[in-house]
C-alpha cells in the first residue's frame, strides 16, 4: 500500500480536520476510487471500532472535495483535449 512518497501525520485523534484531509488526500493520490471506499479505509486502519471519521459537518465535508476533485479532473481532461 504504501508507496513513495510515504506521508506522516501526527494528531491527537484524526476525527475531525485531521481524518477529512486524509481522506481528501487518499482520493487526491486516486489511491481509491470514492468517498466510500477511502473513508472505510482509513476507519479500518486509524481505530479499532472502525470510527475514526465521525464528526458530521467532516463527513460533509469529503463529499463536497471529492465532488471538487472530481470536477477539477474532468475539466483537466476536457482542457487537454481542445485544439489549439
Amino acid at each position: 500500500f504504501l508507496k513513495d512518497p510515504i506521508v506522516a501525520i501526527h494528531c491527537k485523534a484524526g476525527k475531525g480536520r485531521t481524518g477529512l484531509i486524509i481522506v481528501c488526500y487518499l482520493l487526491y493520490t486516486e489511491l481509491f476510487d470514492n468517498v466510500e471506499d477511502a473513508m472505510r479505509h482509513y476507519d479500518e486502519t486509524r481505530t479499532q471500532n472502525n470510527k475514526a471519521l465521525t464528526i458530521p459537518s467532516k463527513l460533509g465535508s469529503v463529499t463536497i472535495s471529492s465532488t471538487f476533485l472530481i470536477l477539477s479532473a474532468q475539466m483537466q481532461i476536457a482542457t487537454s483535449r481542445r485544439i489549439t
